[in-house]
C-alpha cells in the first residue's frame, strides 16, 4: 500500500536481532507450490525486518478513496463463520464498480480453518447476496454479504439465512405488511430509598416478576 515502506533494506534470510523466531518452510499444499512461506515475530519495531508506517497517514490506510487515479475498487467479502456468532472477511480487487450484487463473482475460502467444513474437503463457495458502501474504505469500494456453499452448490450447516430466505419469500409471508414499533423500557423508584417500586426493601423479586419493568 502507499506511505508503506522499510527502515532497512531487509535481509533476504537471516534474522535480525530484534526478531525471536525467524522460520522457513516451504508450502506443502498444492495452490501454493514452489511458495516460501516466511513467518517473522519481533519483539520491537526497531528491527530492520518491521516495517515502519507513517503515523501521520495511517487514515490514509482507512480511506482508500482512489476513485480520482483508478476505476479499480475493494470489495470485502463479509460471511458467518463456524461458531455462528463470528464475522469473516477477506477482501477482492475489482475492475470497476458494481451496483449490484448478481453482477458479483463468487469466491472461495478454506472452510476447514473456520470450523466449516472437513480438512480433507475443506473448499467453502462464497455467494454474494448484498452490497453496502464501504465506511472504512469509503469512494466506490463495497461490503459484500455472503452466504457460504458448498462446490455442489449444498448450503453448509451454519447457512441459516439460506432457510431464513426461503421463508421470507413465501408468497403468503411476502403478502404480509409488517408493522414497527419502539419499545420504551424504564424503572420506576421509590422515592426514599431509590429501591424499584414493588421490590420489598432489601429483598429481590422471583424471577420475571410483574414489577420488573414499565412498558
Amino acid at each position: 500500500p502507499h506511505n508503506f515502506q522499510w527502515a532497512k533494506k531487509p535481509p533476504l534470510i537471516s534474522a535480525s536481532s530484534g526478531c525471536t523466531r525467524h522460520l522457513l518452510q516451504h508450502s506443502q499444499s498444492s495452490s501454493n507450490k514452489g511458495r516460501l512461506i516466511i513467518t517473522l515475530e519481533c519483539s520491537h519495531i526497531d528491527s530492520p525486518l518491521f516495517p515502519t508506517i507513517n503515523m501521520s497517514s495511517l487514515s490514509d490506510l482507512i480511506n482508500l478513496n482512489l476513485s480520482e487515479s483508478t476505476h479499480k475498487i475493494i470489495a470485502e467479502y463479509i460471511w458467518i463463520g463456524g461458531s455462528g456468532m463470528d464475522l469473516r472477511s477477506k477482501a477482492r480487487t475489482l475492475p470497476g464498480p458494481v451496483t449490484d450484487h448478481s453482477k458479483l463473482p463468487k469466491w472461495n475460502y478454506d472452510g476447514s480453518s473456520t470450523g466449516q467444513a472437513p480438512g480433507e474437503d475443506n473448499e467453502v463457495i462464497l455467494y454474494p447476496q448484498a452490497i453496502f458502501k464501504d465506511p472504512f474504505r469509503r469512494g466506490n469500494n463495497i461490503l459484500v454479504m455472503s452466504d457460504a456453499y458448498t462446490p455442489g452448490g449444498e448450503p453448509i450447516p451454519t447457512n441459516k439465512r439460506h432457510y431464513a430466505a426461503k421463508v421470507f419469500s413465501h408468497p403468503d409471508v411476502v403478502a404480509e405488511e409488517p408493522w414497527y414499533g419502539i419499545e420504551q423500557e424504564y424503572t420506576l423508584l421509590q422515592k426514599d430509598v431509590k429501591w424499584s417500586m414493588g421490590w420489598s426493601l432489601g429483598g429481590f423479586p422471583g424471577p420475571q416478576h410483574s414489577n420488573w419493568k414499565c412498558t
